[in-house]
């Protein structure tokens, strides 16, 4: 454990020498900084109600090429919302909550309103249920907790809604955020809760800082730990050390992941205590993004590693790791896209499909921690609604285990040959 202790210490230095702490730091400041700036404003949540029923009839869809957007035309005559009242004939359970009667052009409309919705998400399967409860889905969605919907006995074409929100946090368009301390507002009509909003900004701080812009501070600083360890002379003091050499090398392995593990920590907690301080969204499960951001720095330092033992090049293997990140990616989006198109031969599907499993797949490391982020902060599929389309499904087994391999690998065969090289 002393040689460990020691080799991290000299990662640590090394990194200090080479500035890369102090680009994170003032990357971290700045994110900080921003979260700082953020502030919310409370809007009326009666007139949210009548908000989220009159919007029924415009779809929304996210998905990693964009956000998608579609109105049929429901125009619902909404009348003027008030407190739930004992002898309204609701649930006690919505008591101190919303009502709000509004009432359709032409019988028939929230049935057809509802068959247009399941058209549009893709769900071909899906056969159109009871249209009430569907009405209350989607106003569970913007984040209503308590719902009840009912037909009028007296007016086929008028309905009453009884709602109740004990998060408001939750509720969409609760709040009118502003950035930069005040400079800059955001539209009225933005159609998320404080909660969604706040997890939007902390997946991004987290795919920049800790995914495109960590990453590649991290592999570029990294890469020349390992050459600079086979020098002349710091071998043979470091081969001096009562280790071998594949422990040395793992242990030197591991500095690599001491670096990444510090800048992560500052990173995440830095804005998540900003975030919390600004918005009172302080829940701990955004503290995740920094182990996932480790894990996607420990797939891609492999072959840095190894290139680094067999080259002796910081240069060669900075560009060795990048260039590993980077051709993952194209052929894990390739991969993606033909294998959902049959006009593609045969041999394409193959080659793709061969390629695919070798390489490391980091974007999915990040889409698992997204994912698994966006289910326990808004509580299942009804609470995260749109914002699990942006994040991709896949075969996480098989996808995880081919990149654990292809570490595994990686880190071995630079095991190997550093055992058998003479320096």
């Amino acid at each position: 454990m002393n040689v460990l202790g020691a080799i991290l210490k000299d990662s640590f230095h090394e990194a200090r020498d080479r500035r890369a702490l102090f680009v994170v730091g003032l990357m971290a400041c700045l994110a900080i900084a921003f979260c700082l700036g953020l502030s919310f404003h409370e809007r009326d949540e009666s007139e949210l109600l009548a908000l989220h029923l009159s919007r029924l009839g415009k779809f929304e869809k996210q998905s990693s090429g964009g956000q998608f957007l579609q109105s049929v035309g429901f125009e619902p005559r909404l009348e003027p919302t008030r407190r739930i009242l004992p002898d309204d004939g609701f649930d006690p359970s919505l008591a101190g909550g919303w009502t709000l009667g509004f009432s359709v052009v032409k019988e028939g409309e929230l049935e057809s309103l509802q068959k247009a919705w399941i058209e549009f998400r893709g769900r071909k399967n899906e056969e159109a249920g009871d249209p009430l409860r569907w009405v209350e889905q989607q106003l569970r969605v913007q984040g209503w907790q308590k719902l009840a919907v009912r037909r009028d006995p007296a007016d086929p074409l008028r309905y009453e809604v009884g709602a109740l929100c004990t998060r408001k946090e939750r509720l969409s368009g609760a709040y009118r955020a502003s950035i930069f301390f005040g400079l800059v507002q955001t539209d009225d009509e933005i159609n998320r809760s404080r909660e969604e909003f706040v997890l939007s900004i902390q997946l991004v701080l987290a795919g920049a800082l800790l995914g495109a812009i960590g990453i590649f501070v991290s592999l570029l600083t990294c890469a020349g730990f390992v050459p600079s360890m086979l020098t002349k002379g710091t071998l043979d003091l470091a081969l001096a050390r009562p280790v071998g050499r594949t422990r040395l090398l793992l242990y030197k392995y591991l500095g690599g992941l001491w670096f990444i593990a510090i800048t992560s920590v500052v990173v995440v907690g830095g804005t998540w205590a900003a975030l919390a301080l600004r918005t009172g969204v302080t829940d701990l499960r955004y503290l995740v993004m920094a182990p996932v951001s480790i894990a996607i720095f420990a797939v891609l330092y492999a072959p840095l590693v190894l290139v680094g033992v067999i080259t002796r090049s910081a240069n060669v293997a900075g560009l060795a790791g990048l260039g590993v990140w980077w051709a993952s990616s194209l052929i894990v989006t390739s991969y993606e896209l033909t294998s959902g198109f049959a006009e593609y031969s045969a041999g394409v599907r193959g080659s793709m499909q061969a390629l695919y499993t070798v390489v490391p797949k980091t974007s999915h490391i990040a889409d698992l921690g997204q994912r698994w982020l966006i289910e326990a902060r808004l509580g299942g599929a009804e609470g995260v609604g749109r914002m699990l389309d942006e994040v991709r499904q896949v075969d996480w087994a098989f996808s995880l285990g081919t990149t654990a391999a292809f570490t595994a690998a990686c880190l071995a065969l630079a095991c190997w040959w550093f055992r058998r090289a003479d320096y």
